[in-house]
């Protein structure tokens, strides 16, 4: 960082509570000293340098006579240099409010800013730590509140591996014990408007080959240090008052509504921001550009209790707002739900939803500010398609219940995430099942965020809920299936054996002890300690944060006497023949034990925190299954016998435990403990199957059978299994009913068929094409629920390339979101090698495909077995150029993970030992992962070639 220092210029005082006193916009702006600023700048500052002196002798000069810093600032021996090896902030050093002025200048991609951070430290000192990355400063200077003689910055050290600057002071801050330094920083500095979608970044997008660009922050997890110095670390909260300085055919929105506004120049203007709760750095936010919006009031006129209305907006880019209809109304229910759960009204003023056509996570939750990718929040008026109205929901369910988990309490540390993103996760389902209980949400929570949670927490390099994380790089690696999808589990669990009543009032009461403060997961367990009145409580629940994995339970019948059984439990791995005997990793388990006998049916629930227990099932039983309702987050396994029994009465279990059986039955012959000889009577009758939730639970599975099947050398064995897989297809005539959950379930089922489909003369090839062509020449309609399957059909079957020509074109002049994300699907599709590489090389042209769907696309052709190689080779050729990106990372596990060979294994460490990472863990998961497939293909799948044939 480039340090130039003048003696800076004295801002006004603080009172005691920094919330007793406000000043003006004009005097929270930098006064003019070091270079030249613009303009703008130069009238603002002529402003601030008078009006800030008169300031500083009335509230600051008379109160240093009155009330004196007894412990003044002075210089006594050997005060220690802070360790410029460590990479998190001391917590002496706390901020309390930010005022923040931005002008940016999207030409030529720069932002000219100035603040002033109110700080308190608690500690003897020479030197302050916070953090700043590719920014450049202009001018520092620390203020005590006390005394009006400025503190000079002697020096800065820059450390670029953790991102933090350090201040050096021309004079140690002395702390007695019991006393504290109150004070504030003044900064002006330079930083970068990037276009990589992240920090604050300009986002393109083209309206008929015409670009069009947006200021955008994307702050999580650590990119506000990119934007402005900060203390940006989530544990540092603080106020901020943020006000941005744009042209005046712009608008500009942020956390909280505008304050005011006023002209100071040509074409320029200042937008100036109502203060922020006292919240984290990640979550400050604004969008600068041209937007459309609808609106709404959220008001509660029919109850007594008081609630201020609060405008609920949704912004577009000009001309889409229409499609945010749906959107906006189950925003408003959601809000009001949520405020009813909680009994905390949302603290803000106003929310707004923002859709965008560039961003690099699904959705952001920034508080009053939520930022959503476009093609995710918007929807047609005339889609009325299960799929996209349920995408809807769920994305919003899942932002708006930050807005209290995250938001309103946040955690300490990213160690912590899951309190905010397994939160999140499960009310994403148990909200939007409140508001659509038509679509039984919770049971499509078990088959898709469970089942993917057991899956990628059962291999080696898995890590625990709470996570040590040992330098920034590794952060953006928690933000996983773990994180999100075992934390929901987790919670489903303890809600179901605590019950709903006494696990919402465990929330309430946790949300109003730590509202606008930061929490670990032992306030958590407290919480629902006290609620239950259970003081063991924590010490049941503590490893399930704290160790990896998850128990593989089995039960088998005593020797000699059938009416016993015993239960054991050992940590599941996916790819050990026996499971890991790790004698430290226990877990508490409550096991309900569904029991059919003769004459009834009962289930019986066992309390377990040991390695084996006995059970008295009784006699005449004819068969059990441990976990009833998939209520924990374990598997279970039984003798063949068992196996062989659960499978032929498959059909007379409910939903949730059918789902369970199927994937539990597929993964555990994949870990080669089960033969696929007893996973075939559960497969087999998925065709007569009509709830999403048995199907979605098999799907990820089945598809990877045939992906690995797939022998370039040898297709006898793929072939095989994708005309076995065919078969028990449903009759398409049975997925006609309009119900959202048949809708669901035809558009799931559908996809796959066309996924493993391989001649274009098929039933189910023959049924799309003809929609397909239909429309293409009729311009015909494709019915809702379908266009996913019947693009794919068309760019993989229709002509040599006629049909990939045909979505291509319609990818490029679509203005339907949710449809170009369709169209790129299908793009990926075709099984024609040079269709796949022009499909390869059109992800790195920005005015064909968003930067946020390059790696995506390169995801989704990786995915097809005849475009993997190519995924990977152009991945390679292109990594500098267009993909090393920490944003890109996980899409990057899904290029590698599928191989399973010796030599890609070799190739894909080869590239890792040649490019860092930076995240040893992630690449120890991608090594394991291919690993795993090699012993998968070279062990099972042999075996299971001999049953699934026809």
């Amino acid at each position: 960082i480039n340090a130039e220092y003048g003696g800076g210029c004295n801002m006004g005082s603080r009172l005691d509570d920094p919330r007793e006193e406000r000043l003006s916009f004009f005097e929270r702006t930098p006064c003019a000293t070091g270079p030249p600023l613009s303009r703008t700048f130069s009238i603002i500052a002529t402003f601030v340098f008078f009006f800030s002196m008169i300031c500083f002798f009335i509230l600051v000069g008379f109160r240093v006579n009155l009330n004196p810093w007894t412990e003044g600032v002075f210089t006594p021996p050997d005060t220690p240099s802070l360790n410029r090896s460590e990479w998190r902030l001391p917590t002496w050093i706390q901020p309390s409010f930010y005022t923040i002025t931005l002008e940016p200048n999207f030409d030529g991609l720069t932002t000219h800013g100035s603040e002033i951070i109110h700080i308190k430290i608690t500690k003897t000192t020479k030197e302050i730590v916070l953090h700043a990355s590719e920014i450049t400063i202009q001018n520092v200077t620390l203020y005590n509140r006390k005394v009006s003689n400025p503190i000079h910055i002697k020096s800065i050290d820059t450390v670029e591996h953790s991102g933090m600057i350090f201040l050096v002071l021309e004079e140690t801050i002395v702390v007695k014990p019991d006393s504290f330094f109150e004070g504030w920083l003044h900064i002006t500095f330079n930083s970068k408007i990037n276009t990589v979608l992240r920090g604050f970044y300009r986002s393109k997008y083209y309206k008929n080959g015409i670009p069009y660009y947006l200021g955008v922050s994307q702050f999580e997890p650590i990119d506000a240090r990119l934007a402005f110095p900060c203390f940006d670390e989530p544990g540092f909260k603080a106020s901020f008052n943020l006000s941005l300085i744009i042209h005046e055919n712009e608008m500009a929105l942020s956390n909280m509504p505008v304050a005011s506004k006023f002209k100071i120049g040509p074409l320029r203007w200042v937008w100036h921001f109502q203060e922020t709760p006292k919240m984290s750095t990640y979550l400050l936010a604004w969008v600068i550009g041209q937007l459309d919006s609808i609106n709404s009031t959220l008001n509660y006129p029919d109850i007594t209790k008081e609630l201020p209305a609060r405008d609920i907006r949704i912004w577009t880019v000009p001309g889409h707002s229409h499609e945010a209809t749906f959107a906006l109304s189950t925003a408003l229910d959601m809000i009001r739900w949520y405020e009813g759960y909680f009994d905390i009204p949302y603290p803000l003023p106003k929310m707004d939803l923002v859709a965008l056509p560039d961003f690099s996570f699904g959705a952001m939750e920034n508080w009053g500010l939520l930022l959503f990718r476009q093609d995710l929040i918007l929807k047609k008026v005339d889609d009325t398609s299960a799929a996209k109205k349920q995408d809807v929901a769920t994305i919003l369910a899942h932002e708006l219940a930050h807005q209290w988990f995250g938001n309103l309490v946040t955690m300490k540390w990213w160690s912590h995430l899951w309190l905010n993103e397994g939160f999140a996760t499960f009310f994403e389902y148990f909200c939007t099942s409140q508001i659509f209980p038509d679509w039984e949400m919770m049971t499509q929570f078990l088959a898709k965020e469970e089942e993917n949670a057991l899956l990628f927490d059962s291999i080696e390099h898995t890590h625990a809920l709470e996570v040590d994380i040992q330098r920034p790089s590794e952060i953006l690696g928690v933000f996983d299936p773990i994180t999100y999808n075992k934390g929901a589990s987790l919670l489903r669990m303890i809600s179901s054996n605590m019950g709903m009543p006494k696990f919402r009032n465990s929330l309430r009461h946790f949300l109003n002890q730590f509202k606008y403060s930061n929490i670990e997961t032992q306030y958590l367990w407290e919480a629902f300690a006290q609620e239950t009145q259970n003081p063991e409580l924590p010490k049941y629940l503590e490893p399930w944060t704290s160790q990896p994995g998850y128990p593989l339970i089995k039960v088998t019948p005593e020797l000699g006497d059938d009416r016993r059984v015993l239960i054991t439990q050992h940590q599941f791995s996916l790819y050990h023949s026996t499971p890991v005997n790790n004698t430290e990793n226990l877990w508490w388990l409550e096991i309900p034990m569904a029991i059919k006998t003769d004459t009834n049916y009962r289930v019986q629930t066992l309390l377990m925190f040991s390695r084996s227990m006995e059970l008295s099932i009784g006699p005449n039983v004819v068969w059990y299954k441990a976990n009833s309702g998939q209520t924990g987050f374990f598997r279970a396994t039984y003798t063949d016998l068992t196996w062989r029994r659960l499978g032929g009465y498959f059909i007379a279990f409910n939903v949730e435990d059918k789902a369970g059986l199927i994937n539990d039955a597929l993964v555990l012959a994949r870990a080669g403990l089960l033969s696929y000889e007893l996973v075939t009577p559960f497969v087999s009758r998925l065709h007569d199957q009509l709830h999403p939730s048995v199907w979605t639970a098999a799907l990820k599975e089945l598809q990877n059978v045939a992906y690995m099947s797939y022998d370039s050398s040898n297709t006898t064995c793929y072939f095989s299994v994708l005309n076995y897989f065919q078969s028990i297809i449903p009759d398409s005539r049975n997925l006609n009913n309009r119900t959202h959950l048949l809708s669901l379930l035809r558009t799931r089922v559908l996809n796959f068929a066309v996924d493993i489909e391989t001649r274009n003369d098929s039933t189910v090839a023959s049924y799309l094409l003809g929609i397909f062509i239909d429309h293409m020449q009729n311009d015909h309609a494709i019915p809702d629920g379908l266009r996913s399957a019947v693009f794919k059909a068309g760019a993989k079957f229709y002509g040599e390339e006629e049909g990939y020509n045909y979505v291509f074109n319609r990818y490029k002049t679509s203005e339907d979101f949710a449809e170009k994300t369709i169209l790129l699907e299908a793009l990926a599709s075709t099984s024609k090698p040079n269709l796949l590489q022009r499909t390869l090389m059109d992800s790195i042209d920005e005015s064909i495909v968003p930067l946020q769907d390059r790696m995506n696309l390169v995801n989704l052709v990786s995915a097809n077995v005849y475009g993997q190689d190519l995924a990977w080779e152009f991945l390679k050729t292109n990594w500098n150029n267009y993909f090393n990106n920490d944003y890109y990372f996980e899409s990057f596990i899904g290029v590698v993970s599928r191989f399973s060979t010796m030599e890609k294994y070799q190739e894909v460490s080869q590239f890792f030992s040649e490019h860092n990472l930076g995240n040893d863990r992630l690449v120890a998961q991608v090594l394991e992962l291919i690993n795993n497939n090699i012993k998968w293909r070279t062990q099972i799948v042999p075996n299971m070639c001999l049953y699934f044939r026809l």
